[in-house]
Order: C-alpha cells, then structure tokens, then sequence
C-alpha cells in the first residue's frame, strides 16, 4: 500500500494566499454558514436544534416504555423496566426545555446582556 501512494501519488500545491497582496481570498469575504454573530446566538441555535430533535426522540422512548409495561407479562422488572424508561423520557425533555430558563437566570445572575 505504501509502495503504491509513493508512485501513483499526485502532486500537491499550495493553496493560494490567504493575504490580499496577490489576489488571494480574505477572511472577510468567506460566508458564515450557521448566520450568527455571536456566543448566545450560537447557544440558542444549538437548543432549538436539540429540541427539533429530542422531542420525536423523547416520544418514541415514551412508546418504547409503553410497550416494555404492555409486554411485560406480570414480571415486575419488565414493568420497573419501562416505567423507568418513560419516567427518563420525560426527565430529559423537560431538562432541555428548562436549559433557556437557566441560561437566561444565569446571564441576570452574572449581570449579561
């Protein structure tokens, strides 16, 4: 493997200056992708995708613990076992819809804007 990248191995060059003397590409002139400006904009960009995300999740676990208590069969691990899920489902997805609650009362706490 090694023998066959040492002859069929392509030339490499350097990528164009990142200066503007010699008509390069400035930092400027690249798009930002995600469209925020800042830290809290990023924050709150990442919790709306988690929510976007965790709420179908959240749901199917829901089933997942129904299912678990409907098959259980009179075993009561089985029982304990989807009662837990669904108690854990719900959990985490009130956690989620709590984090901007706690971002918010921490920024008055430290005196954010």
């Amino acid at each position: 493997m090694i023998v066959t990248n040492v002859l069929f191995a392509k030339n490499v060059f350097a990528a164009a200056p990142v200066t503007g003397e010699t008509g390069g590409i400035q930092v400027s002139d690249l798009p930002n992708p995600l469209g925020v400006t800042s830290i809290e904009g990023l924050i709150g960009r990442i919790t709306r995708v988690l929510v976007i995300v965790a709420i179908p999740v959240a749901t199917l676990m829901i089933i997942v613990g129904a299912f678990q208590i409907l098959s259980a069969g009179g075993d009561p691990k089985k029982f304990e076992t989807g009662k837990k899920t669904i108690i854990y489902s719900i959990v985490g997805i009130a956690i989620l819809f709590l984090a901007d609650l706690f971002v918010t009362l921490v920024k008055e706490l430290l005196g954010a804007q």
